[in-house]
């Protein structure tokens, strides 16, 4: 087994698939020298080529999952095979924890090592330490901040197995920016980038149309939208709309904020429809823009109205996105309430 394939298997934490940054992040644990060159793309590429060939990992077909961004081409994920970058773990006997029984029955030895890890910590008195912010445990415990990131998603977080009381820590919600404005409205307009937040911030203050005008910060809105529950509350909110780039990453940034919100008790998060069909009314202001990234899901586009659904629909299908700072400030300059 090479270390790369190794490195592989400790970042996918039992899952098959491994996403493009974990891949760099085990190729530079395996290479640190190659991962820092000049040619890493290509030797990155080398080596998922030669672990492919042996069957190893499969990496997607369609070209819209590969970044295009340089030369060569790497794929967005790549798919661990069955039994890939692992052997069966010799039989344990080990005296686990009471909590920790069901580690019997785990035999990917990668995930035994995650588990003795656990288990040192209940040794030293972890049941007994103060709850503290997920990374800080991640890093004490396994010598990974983001370790406890890709592990609440992995097979070892399943019912009755590890959760984050028995780590003694909690999750913690990155930190979002939001200007709040003196109005009758109930709604809060959240932003996907900072440009286009600090357009709106500006032509708030006329027209006091909402409530709050938030910064989502792109992808990491989903995890953010968590530390705006209690400001929610206290300004009556009743509803939030969002408004980002129409293409694929845009398009499902928006629909899963909306999941989010649902199932933290969040008020709902609605397309805020009146500004993306601006944005496509704008859509002759600038060239055609290339989307290089997939295809947007059908329960995405649910996400829209049938209306504006129907237009975004043909924007997606002929391979291009429109940029939200096409709603800039001249073209809201001249928008009313």
């Amino acid at each position: 087994m090479s270390c790369f394939e190794a490195a592989l298997g400790l970042r996918a934490e039992g899952r098959a698939r491994v996403p493009l940054d974990e891949i760099w992040s085990a190729y530079h644990c395996a290479e640190p020298v190659k991962s820092a060159a000049s040619g890493k793309r290509d030797s990155l590429r080398t080596a998922l080529d030669a672990l492919e060939q042996r069957g190893v990992l499969r990496m997607p077909r369609s070209p819209k999952l590969w970044d295009r961004s340089a030369k060569p081409a790497l794929p967005h994920w790549v798919h661990l095979t069955a039994g890939a970058a692992h052997e069966r773990a010799p039989e344990s006997t080990v005296a686990w924890a009471p909590e920790l029984e069901f580690a019997r029955s785990i035999s990917h030895p990668i995930q035994q090592a995650t588990l003795a890890a656990v288990q040192r910590f209940l040794a030293a008195g972890g049941r007994d330490r103060p709850m503290v912010p997920m990374r800080e445990r991640s890093l004490e415990v396994f010598g990974d901040e983001k370790k406890l990131d890709r592990l609440i998603h992995s097979s070892l977080f399943q019912e009755g197995r590890l959760d984050l009381g028995l780590l003694r820590c909690f999750a913690v919600s990155p930190p979002l920016v939001w200007e709040e404005y003196s109005t009758p409205s109930t709604t809060a307009l959240f932003i996907e980038n900072h440009h286009t937040f600090h357009s709106f911030k500006r032509w708030n203050e006329d027209r006091l149309a909402y409530r709050v005008i938030a910064y989502g910060a792109g992808k990491a809105v989903a995890k953010a939208i968590g530390s705006f529950t209690d400001a929610a509350g206290r300004l009556g909110i009743e509803r939030i709309e969002y408004f980002g780039d129409l293409d694929q990453e845009g398009i499902t940034i928006g629909a899963k904020l909306a999941e989010v919100a649902e199932r933290t008790g969040l008020p709902p998060v609605m397309p805020a429809e009146r500004w993306y069909a601006l944005l496509l009314d704008r859509a002759t202001a600038v060239q055609d823009i290339a989307d290089p990234g997939s295809s947007v899901s059908a329960d995405s586009m649910r996400w829209f109205s049938p209306e504006l659904r129907a237009r975004i629909a043909l924007l997606v299908e002929s391979g291009r996105r429109l940029p939200q700072e096409l709603v800039g400030w001249e073209a809201l300059s001249v928008q009313p309430h």
